[in-house]
């Protein structure tokens, strides 16, 4: 792709366009739609904006928001986030080595249960998410540094 900025987006494929913006994806999805919602996934969906992403590609860490900062486990439900009008443009697929290892983790380290969303479940790693506040993201960041959790662009837009 003409506009991959880095080995993370190296995947993905022109898909559409309409009048403002360019729109790429990639082929294998690993969780496209999740029709019983559950925390026993490999794999995350995040849309972020352009200075999260930047963020990411310099430390490969999820920077803190003060927002609730979601992942969710069904990338047609963060789909909703990738629009015309958003600030987001890209979605990122956090892609674990075991099946649910987030939740696992999570629950061994006393985070609260998940959000229920439209299809879908999220984790909030922002300062507005999950509680204990801040604890989801150090623990999220930790499996990001030992390799337990990588991560991928699926989606992006580009302006015309």
């Amino acid at each position: 792709m003409a506009e991959a900025n880095d080995d993370h987006e190296k995947d993905l494929k022109f898909k559409r366009e309409n009048k403002d913006w360019k729109f790429y994806g990639v082929d294998n999805i690993g969780q496209e739609d999740n029709p019983t919602p559950s925390t026993n996934t490999l794999f995350w969906y995040r849309a972020i904006e352009q200075s999260t992403y930047t963020e990411m590609v310099q430390s490969n860490q999820f920077p803190n928001e003060a927002a609730y900062g979601g992942i969710a486990n069904n990338h047609k439900y963060v789909g909703k986030y990738l629009t015309n009008k958003s600030e987001a443009n890209r979605i990122i697929e956090f892609n674990t080595v075991k099946l649910g290892l987030l939740s696992e983790y999570f629950t061994k380290n006393g985070i609260n249960a998940p959000k229920p969303e439209d299809g879908a479940i999220s984790y909030g790693l922002g300062l507005k998410g999950n509680k204990p506040v801040g604890k989801p993201l150090i623990l999220f960041n930790d499996s990001m540094r030992k390799g337990d959790i990588t991560w991928r662009v699926v989606d992006k837009k580009v302006p015309k």
